[in-house]
């Protein structure tokens, strides 16, 4: 199995365990290079329109995607290098409508945070595709 080039991790900011409490809920996702080549990462253009994030309700097992921002295009082109063993982020926001609509108020819910784009490596361009979970519960307070 081809080692991933790129980590992607998730957290809720401001939380150890990611606790819905009536508000939007901040997110931060780390995108760390693990491998021993500079990587070329379309950091500002992610930052614009977001990851890709999947709800699932852990009672009905329903599902559904968040819709993400509207892409501009030429913040694609324009890349940031990560460094090995460096880490760029993106703060998120999952916002209560979205996170009640999907039924937070009656049961958690699991959250997968997508990043699909165009990476350069060695100076070549790669798509990469890489995910991270969270599960977020209601707030006992």
């Amino acid at each position: 199995m081809e080692k991933e080039l790129l980590l992607i991790s998730t957290e809720c900011i401001g939380q150890i365990n990611c606790e819905y409490s009536g508000k939007d809920l901040p997110i931060r996702i780390t995108i760390k290079n693990t491998s021993a080549a500079k990587i070329k990462f379309p950091h500002k253009f992610l930052q614009k329109t977001g990851p890709i994030i999947r709800l699932k309700n852990l009672n009905t097992m329903a599902e559904t995607f968040l819709p993400t921002n509207p892409a501009d295009f030429e913040l694609e082109e324009s890349f940031t290098e990560i460094e090995s063993q460096k880490v760029v982020s993106i703060d998120w926001i999952i916002h209560k409508y979205e996170l009640e609509t999907h039924g937070i108020e009656k049961s958690s819910l699991a959250a997968e945070l997508i990043i699909t784009t165009k990476i350069e490596v060695d100076g070549e361009i790669t798509e990469f595709q890489g995910a991270s979970q969270l599960h977020i519960a209601k707030s006992n307070n």
